[in-house]
């Protein structure tokens, strides 16, 4: 199937997009507002060249307000576009100012494009600079060695967040070209291209709203933190901010949620059933070891799951799961209860920093609980009996396209 965006798509993109590597910038098109569109000067330019000062604080946070809370921009960056189709930059671009108009980021989003395994290298170079001089070394100190500790390029995965450290410069989004080229069929790359991109766009979405106090509409950071992060954020055995299935599985969830919004010719649900079986697959084979899959393993951090320090009985599984398990439990708690939707898309995480300053360390858990009115330990027998079902019961549980695409989170 070729790809045709809805009219009212092209009438409202682009936009000033920048253009890396030798390439001039997109054409200027109407109808650009709420969001800022700004050229590559702008977008790799830091926010904060050195940390801002807290406004207040608390026992469990400090606070702080950013310039750019009243009109937080969206950039896209792409780098040697003569790489990069030219329905793939009109798409993207369309994907990421339809989530950012309908599901608003209320931090800047700055997304790098590029062919990651074609690019020259002194493009891709440039990328890692970039990055490091907005998110890493924002005061230029350290540069070199911030680019050489970058990951190696050519199989990168797409990625996107915001940390306590890059939150004063916003959040970033990673895209590349083999995300959408690593499918046999046009239908294929086009779902999932898109859905990944959605994906990742919700990360940047869940990963602010974890700051944000909607109250006062100030961003606050945990104290432990800022005053002992490595024990606080460097450990593979608890829950440091999300639980491993809720925060992957969420955008697995969110993303799908605005991919089947964003193109209703798409049938997204067949990507949704490739991963309830991906998820079904990791329980049986789990099962062939004697090893009873808990989504509640899956809280931890990944490197857990592949060794026999997993908090299971010592059998290693994939961390796959995170995304496929995690997936389905959304799925299923949305079949539980309508209302479920938006709960699960939004008001976890508007509820989290509140309940998170009220119990540090904790309100991923309460957030939850208080959400769905049941304690974590309910869930995980419900949903581990849940996934023991015959396939039937999980393809009932999955929606239609239909209802994905009327199912409303405001």
């Amino acid at each position: 199937m070729h790809f045709t965006l809805n009219t009212f798509y092209f009438s409202v993109i682009i936009l000033l997009i920048s253009a890396c590597g030798g390439s001039s910038p997109s054409e200027t098109v109407t109808n650009v507002d709420p969001i800022t569109w700004v050229n590559s000067q702008d977008c790799n330019k830091a926010s904060y060249p050195t940390k801002p000062n807290a406004v207040s604080s608390d026992s469990a946070y400090r606070y702080y307000e950013y310039h750019w809370q009243s009109d937080p921009q969206l950039c896209i960056q792409f780098y040697e576009k003569d790489l990069l189709e030219d329905e793939w930059e009109t798409r993207i671009s369309a994907a990421l100012l339809y989530a950012t108009e309908n599901l608003p980021n209320i931090v800047p989003v700055n997304a790098y494009v590029v062919d990651q395994k074609n690019a020259l290298q002194t493009t891709l170079t440039q990328i890692s600079k970039d990055v490091c001089l907005v998110f890493r070394t924002p005061d230029g100190s350290d540069l070199d060695n911030c680019i050489a500790r970058a990951d190696p390029w050519g199989n990168r995965s797409a990625a996107a967040g915001v940390s306590d450290i890059s939150l004063p410069q916003g959040a970033e989004l990673h895209f590349f070209r083999d995300v959408w080229t690593g499918h046999d069929t046009p239908e294929r790359q086009v779902s999932h291209g898109v859905k990944v991109l959605m994906h990742e766009y919700y990360h940047t979405y869940q990963n602010s709203m974890k700051f944000y106090f909607e109250d006062t509409k100030k961003f606050g950071i945990r104290v432990q933190w800022e005053d002992d992060r490595a024990s606080f954020l460097g450990e593979q055995d608890f829950v440091t901010v999300f639980p491993g299935w809720l925060e992957e599985g969420g955008a697995e969830f969110g993303g799908w949620a605005l991919a089947s919004k964003f193109d209703k010719t798409v049938d997204q649900r067949t990507g949704m059933i490739a991963h309830m079986d991906e998820a079904r697959s990791v329980i049986n084979t789990a099962a062939g070891k004697g090893d009873t899959v808990s989504l509640k393993d899956y809280e931890y951090k990944g490197g857990l799951y592949e060794s026999s320090n997993n908090p299971n009985n010592g059998e290693a599984r994939e961390f796959a799961y995170a995304y496929t398990g995690g997936f389905m439990a959304h799925v299923y708690l949305w079949s539980l209860d309508d209302a479920n939707y938006k709960k699960l898309i939004v008001d976890y995480y508007i509820n989290y920093a509140e309940k998170d300053k009220l119990n540090p360390g904790q309100g991923w858990k309460d957030s939850f609980e208080d959400l769905f009115g049941m304690s974590m330990e309910k869930f995980y027998s419900d949903f581990d009996a849940f996934m023991l079902k015959d396939r039937n019961a999980h393809l009932t549980a999955l929606k239609s396209m239909d209802l994905w695409r009327s199912a409303s989170w405001e």
